[in-house]
């Protein structure tokens, strides 16, 4: 089972890496390019800073990008980076936490299982991992965020803050300066690894106090910055603090229950058993009916604290792009929970799984096979990297040779592209050479301006 496992594992994951080498930058990517190039490096991040967004980290990261020195063939090097990063991250997180109770088979198997079901049924794939601007603001910032787990979870068993505390405050620069929301979870759990610390060994952690400071100063740097009240302000219904609460647990609510998915259903039962033959290693981490309660507690602050943000600033609810950052943090608790759930009613669960035999893992694994490529983005990905891709990329050729021939200053008409695989992002020009993404494509390639042909004429 445990070779078939794998398999069916790498089988569900390889589109999304495959799908990369079709990814093709779009809108954001050649906005952020124009203005660097008409403003320089450091004077376009106080452009950003002053008049759109106090993101001082993803400001810089999407304004520094290879199309600024005309390498956009590096488009699907960066995505497919992106994917190995994340996954790298994960497994680091989960090997650090784990390595105490688990083997390194099983801490490569969960990990693998988590990333495999974490792709298939991400709100947003295309601005997950396909769109320049959505994973450096919402990806790259959880990556830093499970190496500011990782340091955590080691200074806490070091006595040398000095080889950790550094790494922190760098860490906390990236993850704060990328998006506002997860500069409130990182100082969330700053907060909460403090009063951990507290309760067990009754005295202040004050390396973490020091880190908890720097961040705080880099979160008002981000909160204070004069672009953002521009920024809001294309939103009338924000800056309500009643409704902001509300409308953050309503939508903690509704989020909830659309992540509880099938295929994440039937994973947990397959994982419940594998915990029922280990309950010793629940024993090892002191589970009980009090730490189960609190982590279904911190899962409901993590999604407030997710979705506030979105409900303040935009009054509500936020883009998928966040939603992807949410599921994550969802997920990890999700499996926590279930741990912990399986380990303290193993008696009914094991009374269960003897009544139904076709809960087994080996008649299960087949209906999650089923279930994954039917239900969600991986049978999507499959069927974009086999009919879609190719011949949307062979279009982005042709358009991009054309684009590149043009004369400098031209006004340039372009077929649309017709085969749009959904797994990629791809935000087109349209008919009106004024929308804004069709000044980014011009101003880049400089064109006088360029548009699509109407009704694909």
């Amino acid at each position: 089972m445990r070779r078939t496992a794998f398999l069916w594992i790498a089988i569900s994951i390889a589109p999304f890496f495959l799908l990369t080498f079709f990814n093709h930058p779009s809108a954001d990517d050649f906005v952020y390019a124009v203005k660097t190039l008409e403003h320089g490096l450091w004077r376009v991040q106080a452009h950003y800073y002053l008049g759109w967004s106090g993101r001082y980290m993803s400001t810089l990261f999407l304004t520094l990008n290879p199309f600024v020195f005309g390498h956009e063939w590096s488009y699907p090097l960066m995505s497919l980076s992106m994917l190995l990063v994340f996954l790298t991250s994960l497994w680091a997180l989960f090997n650090t936490a784990l390595e105490r109770y688990l083997e390194k088979k099983y801490i490569y198997a969960f990990c693998l299982g988590f990333f495999a079901l974490y792709l298939a049924h991400l709100p947003r794939a295309a601005s997950g991992f396909y769109w320049l601007a959505g994973y450096v603001n919402y990806m790259v910032p959880l990556v830093f965020l499970n190496l500011a787990v990782i340091g955590l979870l080691k200074l806490w068993d070091s006595r040398s803050a000095i080889l950790w505390v550094p790494s922190l405050v760098i860490y906390a620069f990236f993850i704060t300066g990328a998006n506002e929301t997860i500069m409130l979870i990182f100082n969330w759990v700053l907060v909460l690894a403090l009063v951990a610390y507290y309760l067990k060994h009754h005295k202040i952690w004050w390396p973490v106090v020091l880190v908890f400071v720097f961040n705080l100063a880099f979160s008002v740097a981000v909160v204070m910055a004069p672009g953002n009240a521009v920024r809001t302000g294309h939103f009338p219904n924000a800056h309500q603090p009643l409704m902001s609460v509300v409308n953050s647990v309503a939508f903690s609510l509704e989020h909830f229950f659309r992540f509880l998915s099938v295929p994440l259903i039937l994973v947990s039962i397959v994982f419940a058993q594998w915990i029922l033959d280990r309950s010793h290693l629940m024993n090892s981490v002191h589970v009980n009916k009090k730490t189960y309660k609190i982590t279904w507690v911190l899962l409901g602050s993590f999604f407030l604290a997710a979705f506030f943000p979105a409900a303040w600033a935009m009054g509500g609810p936020p883009p998928e792009r966040v939603d992807n950052m949410t599921y994550y943090f969802f997920l990890l608790f999700w499996f926590a929970l279930v741990g912990q759930y399986v380990h303290l009613n193993s008696d009914k669960v094991r009374a269960l799984v003897h009544r139904f035999k076709w809960l087994k893992p080996n008649y299960l694994q087949w209906v999650i096979v089923i279930v994954l490529f039917v239900w969600g983005n991986t049978g999507r990905a499959w069927y974009d990297l086999l009919t879609q891709a190719y011949p949307y990329h062979r279009q982005m050729v042709e358009r991009d040779i054309v684009v590149k021939s043009a004369s400098k200053g031209s006004q340039l008409i372009v077929p649309p592209i017709v085969n749009r695989p959904r797994t990629i992002f791809f935000d087109d020009i349209i008919e009106d050479p004024a929308d804004w993404r069709n000044v980014g494509v011009s101003g880049y390639y400089g064109l006088g301006s360029i548009r699509v042909a109407p009704d694909g004429k």
